[in-house]
């Protein structure tokens, strides 16, 4: 079974989770539905928007830990986020492959206000591969 790491932080608040590879397209997909209800429901059609909101507010509550199904939310999120980014295409086919030092985390900082910033790094091995791609 092919894994990777995923993390990320929020003020103090951090989620680690192996993630296995070979699912990485269900996850995605089943985020990106979820997305999509939600957005329905609160008429913001910004399904980036509405992941930053549910990932940010999940973290600062807590209930990725004290609620199991949250927290399996909140790792489909960073996930359609990393897919759906920039990085996206060179970053999916490494997250398909998995091993045990493939790592991505997503650090989210609050510039001001409701402002944040989600900035996904992967570990040395990955970032050199995918410069390479």
């Amino acid at each position: 079974m092919k894994t990777f790491w995923l993390s990320a932080n929020l003020e103090g608040a951090s989620l680690q989770t192996l993630v296995k590879s070979d699912l990485i397209d269900d996850l995605v997909s089943n985020w990106h539905e979820a997305a999509e209800k939600v957005s329905e429901k609160n008429g913001d059609p910004d399904l980036s928007g509405v992941t930053k909101d549910f990932i940010i507010s999940a973290l600062k509550k807590g209930a990725h830990h004290t609620e199991p199904d949250v927290g399996n939310l909140v790792a489909q999120a960073l996930l359609w986020l990393a897919v759906k980014g920039d990085l996206g295409d060179r970053i999916l086919p490494f997250m398909r492959e998995g091993g045990p030092n493939m790592k991505m985390h997503t650090e989210i900082t609050r510039l001001e206000g409701n402002i944040y910033n989600f900035r996904t790094i992967v570990d040395e091995k990955t970032s050199a591969a995918m410069q390479a791609i």
